[in-house]
């Protein structure tokens, strides 16, 4: 998974909103 300072800020996030964070980042980049 690519290392970027748009993905920092959601290691100070709770887990649960992290990974919805990221689910979302996912989705958009991956479709």
């Amino acid at each position: 998974m690519v290392r970027s300072p748009e993905f920092e800020f959601d290691i100070d996030l709770l887990p649960q909103q992290r990974v919805d964070a990221l689910t979302q980042r996912v989705a958009m980049f991956g479709e």
